[in-house]
């Protein structure tokens, strides 16, 4: 759907539940995708698997400015590493990372110095616990 899609600009999947192959699925589709501004995927209990798919899609796409992972789980260091690449793709301009509890001092050390897209960045509860 998402490949073929020129007109969809913004999707919501907010509280739903979506299973890993489910995120490939989406995942390959943002990877081809070139409509796409804004994604909300807050809530939908992503795993360090979906966040990994999902971040290696979003990878090649040129045209999400907006993305929401408000509320999702704490995430192991693979997730983390995983949001610190997404930090680096210099496309996105708003980011929410709320209530996720996976923002290390290593993902903002570095992903944010090497991200010159950034406007808008939701940190609120996101730190890993014990940092």
């Amino acid at each position: 759907m998402l490949v073929s899609n020129h007109c969809v600009k913004k999707l919501y999947f907010s509280s739903g539940s979506i299973s890993l192959e489910g995120f490939e699925c989406l995942a390959r589709g943002l990877s081809r995708n070139n409509s796409l501004e804004s994604i909300d995927l807050s809530y939908t209990n992503m795993t360090d698997d979906c966040v990994i798919a999902l971040v290696d899609g979003i990878r090649t796409n040129k045209t999400l400015k907006c993305l929401d992972l408000s509320g999702n789980s704490a995430l192991s260091q693979s997730g983390r590493a995983a949001i610190e690449r997404l930090m680096g793709y210099n496309v996105l301009r708003w980011l929410s990372l709320e209530r996720t509890y996976s923002v290390s001092a290593s993902i903002l050390t570095n992903g944010l110095s090497d991200n010159h897209s950034l406007e808008k960045l939701n940190l609120d509860e996101a730190f890993v616990r014990g940092e």
